[in-house]
């Protein structure tokens, strides 16, 4: 009995370790690729600050990358009031992935117009 509560101390620690605390680490996590890990503390971010573009672009790509596309969607589109850069291609994904095709088309359409001009 005493061993099963040594493995699990020991796997709480470890997943405390793994897990980012700071914005700073979620950013590098995020730049990893590490969306997962990033989540939570974009997730505390955006309810704090809702306005803040960057932090519903990230909070959005790392829902959108986790497989949580209808997540994505709202953060995603603050990021794109916001003209935060990649929000669009981004959010058109997650419509694309939540079957609102119109939509995706024509962010996506938008998007590539910026970006070729």
């Amino acid at each position: 009995m005493k061993g099963k509560y040594i493995l699990f101390l020991i796997c709480s620690l470890f997943l405390c370790e793994v897990s980012a605390q700071t914005l700073e680490q979620a950013r590098t996590l995020f730049t990893k690729g590490e969306y997962e890990q990033a989540k939570p503390v974009f997730k505390k971010y955006t309810k704090s600050q809702p306005s803040n573009g960057n932090y519903n672009y990230w909070y959005g790509v790392c829902c959108l990358k986790t497989g949580e596309a209808e997540e994505a969607v709202k953060p995603l589109e603050i990021a794109v009031k916001k003209r935060i850069t990649g929000g669009q291609l981004y959010l058109g994904q997650a419509y694309n992935e939540t079957y609102r095709l119109k939509r995706a088309r024509k962010v996506i359409l938008i998007s590539f117009q910026r970006t070729s001009c």
